[in-house]
């Protein structure tokens, strides 16, 4: 029966893969997931997909929609049993670019790699505004069907906020196509959340479970004529909220990014990272008095100023109000690219417990301190590490879990649970800010989610996809 489907598939599509050596890239996922899929589909237009779905909708076939495979939770990632099909989009509407310069908008194919987009993008002086450390392999699809945030989310929004409208391919071959995205409406007060299906924007943020995003209308904005980095170590951890402050009050528009990095994390960044010296070491050698980094951008399209005047002035402002110990604005590429690197030197220096929390946005610091107090206590011998967007909130709270000592998926559980208390329980926040739902967050989803978000999401399933062969290993 199997070499009957996949004659069929031979048939409609010139790419179909089931070498086991060529199947394994697609088959493990990037932080979690290792499965055996059936075969690797990767079609190359809307027609395609449409009669990929039907026929595996016909014939109870298990889809798992996957992009350039950077996502964090496992979602996709097939199975053991070998019998689902991953459908691959690298080649999906590849071709697919059409620039709109006066409303600054571009009908984008899904396989159209992020960086290769702005690439594009950068000779109309337009940007997609999106900035994630896998900018170089994720492509738009994957984005949108996770609802990426990023480094200046903050000051842009997230995918969702940059996306216009999507078409998509139901479950069972029908397309829909220019589905405008609509405002979320939400009384929450986290400004990131992709921990349960937004019902306004279903197909947005829910990584292949309604639906396969086959092309979107991207919003843009203007290319920054110039931009410059300030690295500043906050006098204590009150600070933080009053320097985040004293930028939007006194640059607005131009108040990019500012993101936050554990000392810690830093350390480990020199220690494995090529060409990635300690930021503060000078002369003297001295390590900063705080345990805590912020890194601030300003960019503006305007020339007949200076940023770079401007975000030393700040510092000096910073420095003399006490709101600051030290800081540096010399090399913000070396700032950027140890921001980028430190999952990397993470995964590098022992095992990861990952978590992807955010908190009311002035009360972030409060749970890194919070929480790394009671780790200390419970787990004297792990490294906590936090870094993510303080202007959102939003923090990837990481632990190192020492690489000689053992450790069992019981106690790993243990330790997610134990910060996703903290996070949802004590701070009212959420155990999913950017990441989604994946097998790897489907506990959490179950113990932390409202009942009526799950009975909105069933219908939602029953609507779109009621053989429910889309992305089965994860359940909203």
């Amino acid at each position: 029966m199997v070499s009957k489907h996949l004659a069929f598939f031979r048939k409609i599509i010139s790419s179909v893969v089931t070498d086991t050596t060529a199947k394994a890239a697609f088959e493990n996922g990037y932080r979690y997931g290792k499965g055996n899929a059936q075969a690797i589909l990767k079609p190359e237009t809307n027609s395609e997909v449409s009669q990929i779905l039907a026929y595996c909708n016909k014939h109870n076939i298990s889809v798992v929609a996957q992009g350039g495979n950077t996502g964090l939770t496992g979602a996709s990632t097939p199975d053991t049993s070998g019998k689902q099909i991953i459908l691959s989009t690298t080649l999906l509407n590849r071709g697919l670019l059409e620039i709109d310069t006066k409303n600054k908008t571009a009908l984008v194919g899904v396989a159209v790699v992020l960086d290769a987009l702005n690439k594009k993008l950068a000779k109309h002086n337009l940007t997609l505004p999106i900035d994630i450390g896998s900018s170089g392999s994720c492509n738009i699809g994957g984005l949108i069907a996770t609802n990426a945030a990023g480094t200046r989310a903050g000051r842009y929004g997230n995918t969702k906020s940059q996306t216009e409208s999507i078409s998509v391919i139901l479950a069972d071959g029908t397309a829909q196509e220019d589905i405008a995205t609509k405002p979320s409406q939400s009384s929450s007060k986290l400004l990131q959340d992709n921990s349960k299906i937004d019902l306004l924007n279903p197909f947005i943020g829910s990584q292949g479970w309604l639906g396969i995003i086959t092309s979107a209308t991207m919003k843009l904005v203007d290319l920054p004529k110039q931009s410059a980095s300030l690295l500043v170590v906050p006098a204590n951890d009150d600070a933080v909220l009053q320097i985040r402050e004293y930028f939007e009050e006194k640059h607005g528009d131009e108040f990019t990014a500012f993101e936050g990095m554990s000392d810690s994390a830093l350390h480990l960044v020199s220690k494995h990272i090529p060409k990635s010296p300690y930021l503060f070491e000078g002369d003297d050698d001295k390590k900063p008095e705080h345990d805590y980094v912020l890194l601030i951008e300003l960019a503006s399209e305007k020339t007949d100023i200076s940023l770079q005047d401007e975000i030393d002035e700040a510092f000096m402002d910073l420095f003399q109000l006490g709101l600051v110990i030290t800081g540096r604005s010399d090399k913000p590429e070396l700032f950027w690219h140890q921001r980028h690197h430190i999952s990397e030197a993470l995964k590098l220096e022992g095992q990861i417990i990952a978590t992807d929390i955010c908190v009311p946005q002035d009360r972030l610091s409060e749970f890194r301190i919070y929480t790394t107090k009671a780790l200390e206590k419970k787990y004297p011998f792990v490294i906590a590490t936090s870094f993510g967007h303080e202007m959102l909130g939003a923090a990837h709270f990481n632990i190192i879990w020492p690489k000689n000592k053992p450790l069992s998926a019981e106690e790993k559980s243990q330790l997610q649970d134990f910060i996703y208390d903290i996070a949802v329980n004590k701070f009212d926040g959420t155990f999913s800010a950017e990441h989604g739902i994946g097998p790897h967050n489907q506990k959490a989803y179950g113990r932390y989610t409202d009942k009526i978000i799950k009975e909105k999401s069933a219908e939602l399933k029953q609507k779109y996809d009621p053989n429910r062969i889309l992305n089965p290993n994860i359940s909203y």
